[in-house]
C-alpha cells in the first residue's frame, strides 16, 4: 500500500462522548446541521444523503427528525453539502457495540482553502463539543495523528495477532511515520490505553477540552503552553488553537510549535498516569 502525501491525508471537525451522555444523538446531529452554515459563514447547505441499500449516489433531502434518526441508526452513509469550492461530508455515528458516539465534518486538506478563519474554526469546534457534551472535540489531521501513535497502534496490533495466531502466521512489519516530516513529533499513547475523559489524545490545530481534562493537566500549564490562541468558558472548558491555520507538516516551524506544546503539557506522562492498561 503506498503512503499517501502528507496533504493528502484526511481532516475532519470531529467530537466524541460515551453513550448515553445528554441529549439522544440523532437530535445533536440535527442542531449542529442546521447551525453550520452559519458558523462556517457560507451559504446555505445543499444537502443530500447516501444510503447503504443503494448504489453510491446523492439525494436530497429536507433536514427532518427521521433523517437523522436514520443517520444514527447507520441507515445512512452520511449527509453531503456542496458549498462553493469545497465538498464536505458531516455524519453522527454510534459503535457496535455501543463504546463511543461521535459527530464529525469532513474538512478540506491543510494546503486547500479552509472554509472559515481561525476563529470561525475555534466556534465549530466549541460548538461540537458543547452541543455533543463531548469528552473530546477538536480538528483531526490523520497524519498528525499518525506520527503521534502510530508506532503505538502498530506495536499493539502485533499484540493483539500474536493473542490470536500461531507465531509462525505472523510476519512482523516496521512502522514507518508518514514520509515527509519536517522534524519529529512526542510518540503518545493510544487512546485506548487511558483514560480519554481526564487527559486528552494529542494536541491538534484546534483543540476542545473539558474542565477535567484541562484540571488533570494542571490549568496554569495549560493557559502558559504557548497557544496561539485560547478561549475559556464559564463551565471551565477551553478551546485552543495551536497554530494560525492548519497543520503543516512540511513546514518545520508547526512541527516545533506542536512538539513545544506537547512537551509544556507533559502529555505523554499525564497519558501514563490514568491508564487502563
Amino acid at each position: 500500500m503506498t503512503t499517501p502525501q502528507l496533504n493528502a491525508w484526511p481532516c475532519r471537525a470531529y467530537a466524541q462522548r460515551l453513550p448515553g451522555t445528554g441529549r439522544p444523538l440523532h437530535q445533536v446531529a440535527q442542531q449542529v446541521a442546521k447551525r453550520l452554515p452559519d458558523l462556517l459563514q457560507c451559504e446555505p447547505f445543499d444537502w443530500a444523503v447516501t444510503l447503504h441499500n443503494e448504489q453510491p449516489r446523492a439525494r436530497q433531502e429536507a433536514l427532518n427528525d427521521k433523517l437523522f434518526r436514520n443517520l444514527v441508526s447507520g441507515e445512512v452513509l452520511g449527509l453531503a453539502n456542496r458549498p462553493e469550492n469545497w465538498l464536505g461530508l458531516f455524519s453522527a455515528y454510534q459503535s457496535i457495540p455501543a463504546r463511543v458516539e461521535e459527530i464529525y465534518l469532513s474538512l478540506p486538506g491543510p494546503h486547500q482553502p479552509q472554509p472559515t478563519d481561525l476563529n470561525g474554526m475555534m466556534g465549530l469546534i466549541g460548538m461540537f463539543g458543547v452541543e455533543l457534551q463531548a469528552r473530546i472535540a477538536y480538528v483531526e489531521d490523520a497524519a498528525l495523528m499518525q506520527c503521534y501513535t502510530g508506532r503505538r497502534f502498530h506495536e499493539l496490533s502485533l499484540a493483539d495477532v500474536a493473542g490470536i495466531l500461531p507465531p509462525g502466521l505472523i510476519t512482523e512489519t516496521e512502522w514507518l511515520p508518514p514520509p515527509g516530516v519536517a522534524g519529529t513529533l512526542p510518540e503518545l499513547l493510544a487512546p485506548r490505553e487511558f483514560d480519554l475523559s481526564r487527559v486528552p489524545s494529542g494536541v491538534m490545530w484546534v483543540n476542545w477540552w473539558t474542565s477535567d481534562q484541562i484540571e488533570t493537566l494542571g490549568r496554569e500549564r495549560v493557559r502558559t503552553a504557548g497557544w496561539e490562541k485560547t478561549i475559556e468558558a464559564a463551565d471551565g472548558s477551553m478551546t485552543l488553537a495551536a497554530l494560525p491555520g492548519p497543520v503543516d507538516l512540511t513546514r518545520k516551524e508547526d512541527v516545533d510549535k506542536l512538539s513545544s506544546i506537547v512537551q509544556a503539557l507533559d502529555l505523554r506522562n499525564k497519558q501514563l498516569e490514568v491508564s487502563l492498561i
